[in-house]
């Protein structure tokens, strides 16, 4: 970054310090993602394949949540870089922040009205797409309308018959681990949403800060704030996600477990029991599929 601000060095240095603790926390949320993974046990066999979508949309929002590390730690840096190559030469007070400084070749000493809205005030996106999930329209009318109610699942009947044993064990995930993963997930979008907040905050005395080169770094800085946005609501996202399909799966355990419960030894109600758990699932594979497409 170029020398072209007009401000003093403690200004500046006391920013660049400001954007490098913004670089910290959001590395802070990329690391305790990091731990997070997706694989077939956490919704069982039968609806395991949920988990790559999810899995892939983890990979990437942690990828551009360093991203975003990167640039704080690029911007902070070039700000450090500046302060140094100026503390030898600059006279102590030499001007104060929001006053015309001597005259530059590059236009730095002059003052440059800002209106409030220069700064996109930060916010929380994909609340529509929070909603699509939430509201459970992509759930199979099979199943009922929209998301059922949370329930604790059921232990698997010791005396289920064979084939509806087998598909109950394939709709047995890990329930504790997709709740752990949603709630990182949704602490993080926490953190995520306060760094944003803290940015526009911070940026507020740069608007009154002379030199036409501070607009560059405003628009820049503007689309960090656009990006943790964005971030929030794609981490809320995938924590939704993760939860209404972990809600789904156990929903649909009740219903075969419930199948299994009344089957007894009849043969041909087992075969009844089997054939309509089946459908069950074909209506879960089918909700599942409408989810993917949602947050992929």
């Amino acid at each position: 970054m170029a020398d072209g601000w007009a401000v003093d060095t403690a200004t500046l240095s006391a920013h660049a310090a400001a954007v490098a603790t913004l670089r910290l926390r959001v590395d802070q949320v990329a690391a305790e993602s990091a731990g997070l993974r997706w694989d077939d046990t956490s919704f069982g066999s039968l609806a395991g394949w949920i988990a790559e979508a999810l899995e892939r949309v983890t990979l990437r929002q942690i990828e551009l949540i360093e991203y975003v590390a990167e640039n704080f730690a690029l911007i902070s840096q070039s700000l450090w870089e500046t302060v140094e190559s100026r503390r030898d030469t600059e006279p102590v007070s030499r001007w104060a922040v929001g006053l015309p400084g001597p005259a530059r070749s590059e236009g730095g000493g002059t003052i440059v009205i800002r209106g409030p809205r220069t700064l996109h005030e930060p916010g929380t996106r994909f609340v529509e797409l929070l909603d699509e999930i939430l509201d459970g329209a992509w759930v199979d009318p099979r199943l009922g309308p929209g998301l059922p109610a949370p329930r604790l699942v059921a232990a698997v009947e010791p005396a289920a018959p064979r084939p509806l044993r087998g598909i109950l064990h394939g709709l047995t995930g890990t329930p504790d681990v997709v709740a752990s993963q949603a709630e990182t997930l949704e602490s993080g979008a926490a953190e995520l949403h306060r760094a944003g907040a803290d940015l526009y905050r911070i940026l507020q005395p740069v608007l009154r800060w002379p030199g036409h080169e501070v607009d560059e770094y405003l628009t820049l800085m503007n689309h960090n704030i656009d990006a943790l946005g964005q971030l929030v609501g794609t981490s809320m996202a995938i924590a939704s996600c993760a939860r209404a399909a972990d809600l789904l799966v156990g929903h649909v355990h009740d219903l075969v477990n419930e199948l299994a419960a009344g089957a007894g030894p009849d043969f041909a109600a087992v075969e009844l029991g089997h054939r309509r758990a089946l459908e069950h699932v074909s209506a879960l594979v089918a909700s599942l599929t409408a989810l993917a497409r949602l947050v992929d």
